[in-house]
């Protein structure tokens, strides 16, 4: 029995990785796949036959030939319309929707305003999507897998605490598996957005990132070794809630840090200083421009905390490159090169890079997510082609 068992262990490992190769090349032939994996060619071709009965694998044609007269091999890759995913980042505003085939490419992607919704209105909109993309699906085996990314703390694919929406009891992981009967998983949106720049990035090559968030929290998604880290609790990367200690004026005073250092909370302030509402980036954007004394002073000082906090985080992780998305920063780039310089200043050398577009990366990495849990690829790398390269370096 126990050697029944290991060899069926095996062959699922020899299995996940030859399906592994398949995924990560572009096209590959069997005998490329043995020399990779030091297996004997009839094994890879009792698996890829395994897999290509399931209906993964999809062939190109014939490549070159490896000897003068032998016979050209077949290239294979996989079957993007072996079915889709369906994703959603649950916003503060706007729920972002993308559907993916099996390798990562997109197959639609939207927005819809959620402002002043609650969880009970923002599940009917996830429901109508779910039942539209059912109904225009054209893919072999359909719905594949569901996944969220949320704000907040998620752990053993649960959502802990949400603290820019209530979820009311609501458990979006047991509701969608039930009633779609496919794998559902929730995340963080800072670790999807590592997970990104991890599977999507081929940019990346780095095996130890940091892609840290500053909108309406400061968060952080870490990557050690190639694998997500979320720490006990799935806590990991929570630099909002961490506490600041100031003595000013003999007053003992700590703040959080979401609280003073976030854009929800530098908003507030000009605002307060100006005594306007509603100001949103753009316009600060355009005021720090025109030399606004008051935009400019608090912008300032935003972007040296964005890179005191950079340095701490980075001086405990030691990642090899450091991704950062602030719509702020994005909207005025010069900010971020300050952020940059006062890091260099501080004696830290690691890349930094600044995210754009970042709703379509942290979709992207929900996709690599649920994508794994379909395959059964956890703890496997992956690399996905389908998208361009969403990270760009400020000189």
């Amino acid at each position: 029995m126990e050697g029944n068992k290991g060899r069926e262990q095996l062959h699922k490992r020899n299995l996940r990785l030859v399906l592994q190769q398949i995924f990560n090349h572009k096209m590959i032939s069997r005998i490329e796949i043995s020399r990779h994996l030091k297996l004997y060619k009839s094994t890879v071709s009792t698996l890829y036959n395994e897999l290509s009965d399931k209906g993964y694998v999809e062939e190109l044609g014939r490549g070159k030939s490896t000897s003068v007269r032998g016979r050209k091999p077949v290239l294979v890759t996989i079957n993007a319309h072996y079915g889709y995913t369906l994703n959603f980042v649950l916003g503060l505003e706007k729920l972002h929707v993308m559907a993916n085939y099996l390798n990562g490419d997109v197959l639609f992607t939207r927005e819809i305003e959620i402002v002043n919704r609650d969880i009970y209105k923002v599940v009917k909109i996830i429901d109508a999507e779910v039942e539209s993309s059912l109904k225009r699906d054209q893919t072999d085996h359909g719905l594949l897998g569901i996944g969220f990314a949320v704000h907040g703390i998620v752990s053993d694919n649960r959502i802990i605490s949400s603290p820019f929406m209530n979820m009311a009891g609501i458990e979006l992981v047991s509701r969608y598996a039930e009633k779609y009967g496919v794998p559902v998983h929730v995340e963080n949106e800072a670790n999807l957005l590592a997970i990104y720049h991890r599977d999507f990035n081929r940019y990346n090559q780095a095996r130890n990132l940091l892609a840290i968030t500053v909108d309406k929290g400061f968060g952080a998604g870490i990557i050690l070794n190639n694998q997500l880290y979320q720490g006990y609790g799935g806590a990991a990367g929570e630099i909002g809630q961490t506490i600041i200690y100031n003595n000013c004026l003999n007053k003992n005073q700590r703040f959080r840090v979401d609280d003073i250092c976030s854009e929800r909370a530098v908003i507030a302030g000009i605002e307060n200083q100006l005594h306007k509402d509603q100001l949103d980036i753009d316009r600060l954007a355009a005021m720090r421009q025109a030399g606004n004394p008051i935009v400019c002073d608090a912008l300032g000082k935003f972007a040296g905390s964005v890179a005191s906090l950079i340095f701490n985080v980075a001086s405990v992780i030691a990642p090899e490159k450091i991704y950062l998305t602030s719509p702020i920063l994005s909207a005025s780039p010069s900010l971020f090169k300050i952020v940059t310089k006062d890091i260099r200043q501080l004696g830290m050398q690691t890349p930094i890079l600044l995210t754009i577009r970042t709703r379509d990366a942290i979709t992207l990495g929900c996709c690599s997510a649920i994508t794994h849990q379909v395959l059964g690829m956890d703890g496997y790398e992956l690399t996905f082609r389908s998208s361009s390269n969403r990270a760009s370096k400020l000189k």
